[in-house]
């Protein structure tokens, strides 16, 4: 394959991304306020929810539920800001011009953004375990595992680190860039 197919495949799929994730963020903020409209409302009766949900209240249930939409809202925005900077990377790619201070400004973006998604997630666990009871623990097997909002791993932690190298060699190279446009 050409670069100029792959850079239209990344481009192609960084815009489908863009509007996946929005379309997330919309069901994601749907979900949000029904369950901020149950907590300590009768609505919870209305739609059938167990007042103890095997011996938890239902409205513990519905705050920890409601840190963890919150938690998810929030990255997904963040991912959207990583996909709109992947496409505008791309695209600039596409038409010649990869190498620009825009560029290397995008990657540190995608790169701080990055890192504010594991901290995003990591905070939305320890909310999300502090406000469990005892009974919620037990519920759920004494497995405090919230799925999505794991510590980083290694290969994430360095993917970080490569983007941050990356921007730093795009803007190298853009500061090059008018120092060789008359040299042959």
């Amino acid at each position: 394959l050409r670069i100029s197919s792959l850079l239209s495949v990344a481009y192609f799929f960084s815009k489908l991304t863009t509007i996946l994730l929005f379309g997330l963020a919309g069901a994601t903020i749907l979900c949000l306020v029904g369950v901020l409209a149950i907590i300590g409302t009768p609505l919870g009766d209305v739609f059938g929810i167990p007042a103890l949900l095997e011996g938890v209240p239902r409205n513990e249930f519905l705050q920890v539920l409601g840190v963890a939409l919150t938690g998810g809202l929030v990255c997904i925005i963040l991912l959207i800001l990583i996909a709109v900077s992947i496409t505008e990377i791309a695209e600039a790619a596409r038409t010649g011009t990869p190498f620009t201070n825009k560029n290397a400004k995008r990657l540190m973006r995608v790169g701080w953004l990055m890192l504010g998604i594991y901290g995003a997630g990591m905070t939305t666990r320890t909310v999300a375990i502090a406000i469990m009871s005892p009974q919620l623990v037990k519920m759920s097997g004494n497995n405090l595992h919230i799925t999505g909002f794991e510590d980083p791993s290694p290969a994430a932690i360095l993917a970080i680190l490569l983007i941050f190298v990356m921007a730093q060699i795009f803007r190298g190279r853009a500061e090059m860039s008018p120092e060789r446009e008359g040299t042959i």
